[in-house]
């Protein structure tokens, strides 16, 4: 299988500006933008132009505060010499490491678009939605706040991003690179958690008609339409909805694969905690490729205490 040249660049364009922000640093963040950039955050608002750009980046997240992002959920489409890129975004901010610091956490996802240049990739869009903050941190009291309530109402916020314009799946259908098996496989998940949480119609062709589902708190499901029609059910009247990956095993045997995802869960922030991962909740799932694809036949959802990760 061909490698994927082409969104192993466009995402190495993005981990850069990721480590910027994260760091606080936004001098290399210019060099990655397009002239013509425009931003879409739903936490700070829209601007158009590099340098106005880079003066809304600018913000007080940086030499005083910890932060640290976890990116995941990462799928790049492309066709040609564009590129149409979504992203999960976990992260914190604290004051400090000890026991009564002042920490937020929050989450959200990207859908950015990319262009090749003579000087490379550049990032012609951005796009966040803040999806969901936990706690507080002066660094951040001039985010706006997520949107809390469905529906209109006067004076309501309208989301920054809608999957049907935005989504790389809907943008290039058919990417001109897959990849590998191996990544093919987690580009499943990753179309999953985004048709779970946006737009159910991506679900379709990523599932056997005779899929093996448990999901909590649905329960066990064998077939593909009641599985899309109880979690269409229950998505339904949620705000927010988020599947981001902490981690993940892939085993692939030839037509078969198995993967185990492994969804994050914040921690209260400490110098012990800092630098650990935990996790509440995993999928176990088996795949098979058909037609050039792979599917999900077996889909269990199971949740619980807090763990890490245990690696042999």
């Amino acid at each position: 299988m061909k490698k994927q040249i082409k969104r192993a660049a466009i995402e190495e364009v993005f981990a850069q500006f990721s480590s910027g922000m994260e760091a606080g640093d936004i001098s290399p963040i210019e060099g990655l933008l397009s002239d013509n950039v425009k931003l879409s955050f739903s936490n700070i608002g829209d601007l158009e132009g590099k340098q106005e750009v880079i003066k809304g980046l600018s913000n007080p997240i940086v030499s005083k505060s910890i932060v640290k992002h976890f990116i995941s959920n990462n799928y790049t489409a492309t066709q040609g010499n564009i590129g149409k890129q979504s992203a999960y975004l976990t992260g914190f901010v604290a004051d400090t490491l000890e026991e009564d610091n002042q920490e937020a956490w929050f989450g959200g996802y990207f859908t950015n678009s990319y262009e090749f240049t003579d000087e490379g990739w550049k990032i012609a869009d951005l796009r966040f939605e803040l999806d969901w903050l936990i706690g507080s941190n002066p660094a951040i009291k001039h985010w706006k706040e997520p949107r809390r309530t469905i529906g209109w109402s006067p004076n309501m916020k309208l989301p920054k991003i809608i999957s049907e314009l935005d989504s790389p799946w809907r943008v290039f259908p058919q990417s001109d690179e897959l990849g590998s098996d191996e990544e093919q496989i987690l580009d499943a998940y990753t179309q999953y958690a985004w048709a779970t949480d946006h737009d159910i119609g991506l679900m379709k062709d990523i599932f056997t008609e005779k899929i093996e589902a448990n999901l909590v708190p649905i329960g066990k499901i064998d077939n593909k339409r009641e599985l899309m029609t109880a979690i269409s059910t229950f998505r339904s009247g949620r705000v927010s909805s988020h599947h981001a990956i902490g981690d993940y095993e892939i085993e692939v045997y030839g037509d078969v694969a198995g993967m185990k995802i492994f969804r994050r869960t914040p921690v209260h922030i400490t110098e012990e905690t800092i630098n650990r991962n935990f996790f509440s909740a995993t999928y176990d799932c088996n795949l098979r490729k058909i037609d050039g694809k792979w599917k999900f036949e077996k889909f269990f959802y199971n949740e619980g205490n807090v763990f890490e990760r245990v690696k042999v």
